[in-house]
């Protein structure tokens, strides 16, 4: 990671890091786990929920894949990706987009925390 990231920002990086807020930070490069930071012990074990920042993390990942041609564009049926749903009884699940996931329109109702006990558990 030092060789491709000028050591100097690397370094203001890390200070910003542990001197803010954040409770961890894991960088990867490849299939290499190239920086970790924990503030404690309690820190590394911790689950959190990370909803909203998956959700901005796939949307970045879903621009790159449209960009490096992967995927067409985000009007494309999930169906193209996950032949299954062709077969599901439910036939609205055909019509649902890439665009519909990342916006959560695909019109299904979705208890966030309720009965399905949403929290992660390990």
């Amino acid at each position: 990671m030092m060789g491709r990231i000028n050591s100097d920002k690397w370094a203001s990086f890390r200070h910003f890091i542990d001197k803010s807020k954040v409770h961890s930070c894991l960088v990867s490069s490849g299939d290499k786990m190239v920086y970790e930071y924990y503030r404690n012990k309690k820190s590394q074990k911790k689950l959190y929920k990370i909803n909203s920042v998956t959700k901005s993390i796939t949307s970045c990942l879903v621009g790159i894949a449209i960009q490096q041609g992967l995927i067409r564009d985000v009007h494309t049926p999930i169906a193209h990706y996950f032949p299954s749903i062709l077969k599901d009884q439910d036939t609205r699940k055909q019509q649902i987009t890439i665009d519909h996931l990342l916006s959560m329109t695909a019109g299904f109702d979705w208890p966030e925390l309720g009965e399905w006990n949403g929290w992660p558990h390990r």
